[in-house]
């Protein structure tokens, strides 16, 4: 299966911010919380809306009032003990500290990278003051309960990403999270090594794609997302996940310095195998066709999010929004750019 994409600029006036938080309400705004303007310097905690479809209006500088528990602001996200939700309804940000919540929560961090699977949330890896982690946690929505599942293979990690995706492990289709690059003092990824936690059997697996067309280079900060697009008839690869720029080389003097970006793009595919023990699990890495027209500058520590498409357009239509990151130049971003990923035909 051949998948081509283009990006949109939606706008260059978005706050300018990078280690920020990105949503979707409705499919209508992006949602916008955190960050920072100077390394390690967090923004203040406003909460914008931007209109995400065409000839929609704006009002005025898109900071919706917040109310309830409003968190300290805050860089990489969760860096602070203490997890916080928060409810968008009648143009207000209401937040709210989640104090009641019982189990084996995970601690304080930075840097962490997170999912959702229908109803839990999944916290993985991240930075301390000193060291870095590679644990994964649940939060069931329901009952409000953290559990600590397996530690993640390979070494501990910030800048990781992980999502969630559909995929076929030991010849049956299951519902998996999936992880790669990192940053562990190096950029991770040398080793092409894509890891997959299975939540039905609490276990990972680490597979090494095949790459005929060449493989991702190692990176941290990057674009990852998840793939629902289908195959055509006949055609036995599935699409899973999507990955594009990152860190490709940190500075020398840490976050206060210039780091260089991958400015690439690229599809994991998976096919059938008929060996469960096959070391790349079925799963193929294949650069992506970008139209160059109007592309973002190489970038990372930008956030990425699924804004929801048609029924009509579900199988061969996928549609991700990013915005801001930290650009070559050392400056932060307020761009944002809406990724259109589709079926060739």
């Amino acid at each position: 299966m051949r998948l081509v994409a283009s990006f949109r600029l939606l706008g260059a006036d978005w706050p300018q911010r990078s280690s920020h938080m990105l949503g979707v309400l409705a499919p209508s705004h992006g949602l916008v919380f955190g960050g920072e303007l100077e390394p390690r310097r967090p923004v203040a905690p406003a909460s914008y809306a931007y209109p995400l479809l065409p000839g929609m209006p704006r009002r005025g500088k898109n900071e919706l009032p917040s109310t309830g528990d409003v968190p300290a602001g805050r860089v990489g996200a969760g860096e602070e003990a203490g997890w916080y939700k928060v409810q968008y309804r009648e143009a207000r940000a209401v937040w709210e500290y989640i104090k009641d919540s019982k189990g084996d929560a995970p601690v304080g961090r930075s840097y962490c990278t997170g999912t959702v699977l229908g109803d839990t949330i999944y916290v993985h890896a991240g930075c301390l003051l000193s060291g870095r982690l590679s644990d994964l946690y649940a939060y069931d929505i329901p009952s409000q309960t953290w559990s600590r599942l397996a530690d993640a293979p390979g070494e501990p990690r910030g800048g990781t990403a992980l999502i969630a995706a559909k995929a076929v492990i030991d010849v049956s289709e299951k519902d998996v999270l999936l992880r790669w690059g990192g940053f562990a003092g190096h950029e991770l990824g040398e080793d092409n090594a894509l890891d997959v936690y299975t939540p039905s059997s609490n276990t990972w697996r680490t597979f090494h794609p095949q790459g005929p067309e060449g493989k991702p280079g190692p990176r941290s900060v990057h674009g990852f997302a998840p793939l629902a697009i289908t195959s055509p008839p006949g055609d036995t690869e599935r699409a899973v996940a999507l990955m594009w720029m990152g860190e490709r080389d940190p500075a020398t003097n840490g976050h206060a310095g210039v780091s260089l970006f991958w400015d690439d793009a690229w599809t994991l595919l998976q096919v059938p195998v008929s060996d469960p023990s096959d070391a790349s699990g079925g799963f193929i890495w294949r650069p992506l066709a970008i139209n160059r027209s109007s592309i973002p500058e190489a970038r990372g520590w930008f956030p990425v999010v699924d804004v929801p498409t048609g029924p009509s357009e579900r199988a061969t239509l996928a549609r991700i929004l990013m915005h801001g990151g930290l650009l070559s130049s050392n400056q932060r971003s307020g761009e944002a750019w809406l990724l259109e990923v589709r079926r060739d035909t």
